[in-house]
């Protein structure tokens, strides 16, 4: 029974280890794109993606390419709606890029590693950039979101060096930690805490002691570890616009003692307020339906709590 089992398991990693990330191939322009089929039936779509069965293989894309808006194959128009995981990563060779209307998603780390990019056209119809999407992207300068994107990931543009410019649109309505992190667009900002439109993403600098903050009306998302380590942080006020508070968005904020959390809070992230090893008092409205894994964990708020079920309004959070 064992022998079987492991020809089993022997048998499913030879096919992954062979199996390629493209469907097909196309030429546009004189260049070769790779594809993988999103939708076999009609409506037909598909993704960019990588040559082979390695993401790690580099410059199988260099120079300048343009993504067409659809693909013949077999017959059949395909349109092209994401750009899949490591599409484009570690090609080095590539310096530009247009992303046509049709794209709706750009995948983590589509484009990490691509030192030698200098210029992105991003389509209209992208709602999402991924996690570290460009990041190490050290020869953009400049970059244009456009104003159908909502969500900025993880690290997205983390480690871009030569990144002064950057276009953010209001339709965007959450950044995620380190998104912009290491690039000069960031670098340059006043120390403090950093808004971007309406997302606070994150303080900057050394905190005073006993700091105590009134987030800006009108913001919408407070960036996960936004506030993280910083014991200064006594006290803040968050007002009713904020609907999202990214994790560990005051993880370790040993100074803060009390908060209360605004019914416009629906979920609370893993590790939010982990280690806040002096607050002792949480206001939660009964619009909170999620919690997540630890988001108390070690703080005088939850240790004080009776042992068995611990129920916060009607979550069973442990």
């Amino acid at each position: 029974m064992k022998k079987t089992i492991l020809i089993l398991l022997a048998t499913i990693f030879a096919i992954n280890i062979n199996s390629k990330a493209e469907d097909f191939s196309a030429v546009n322009d004189g260049d070769t794109i790779y594809y993988n089929i999103t939708s076999s039936v009609s409506p037909y779509t598909v993704a960019v993606t990588f040559q082979g069965s390695n993401m790690y293989y580099s410059n199988e894309y260099s120079g300048s390419i343009a993504i067409p808006d659809s693909v013949l194959h077999n017959g059949n128009y395909y349109k092209v709606t994401s750009i899949y995981i490591g599409a484009f990563m570690n090609c080095t060779g590539l310096t530009s890029l247009t992303i046509p209307n049709s794209v709706t998603e750009i995948d983590g780390s589509a484009f990490k590693n691509c030192s030698g990019l200098t210029s992105v056209i991003i389509g209209n119809s992208v709602t999402s950039i991924g996690n570290s999407a460009f990041y190490n992207c050290s020869g953009l300068t400049s970059i244009t979101i456009p104003n159908s994107v909502i969500l900025i990931e993880n690290a997205a543009f983390y480690n871009c060096t030569s990144l002064t410019s950057i276009i953010i649109p209001n339709s965007v309505i959450s950044i995620e930690n380190s998104a912009f992190g290491n690039t000069p667009w960031f670098n340059s900002k006043p120390d403090g805490v950093v808004y971007i439109n309406n997302v606070l993403y994150a303080y900057k600098g050394t905190m005073p002691a006993n700091t105590t903050i009134n987030v800006q009306s009108g913001t919408k998302c407070i960036t996960g570890f936004a506030f993280a380590n910083y014991s200064e942080l006594t006290s803040i006020t968050i007002p009713n616009s904020v609907s999202e508070i990214g994790w560990h968005a005051f993880y370790s904020c040993t100074g803060l003692t009390s908060i209360i959390i605004p019914n416009s809070i629906t979920s609370i992230a893993q590790s939010t307020f982990s280690e806040c090893t002096g607050l002792t008092s949480i206001t939660i409205p009964s619009t909170v339906t999620n919690i997540g894994y630890q988001a108390f964990a070690n703080t005088p708020y939850y240790n004080n709590m009776p042992d068995g079920l611990v129920y916060i309004n009607n979550v069973l959070y442990a």
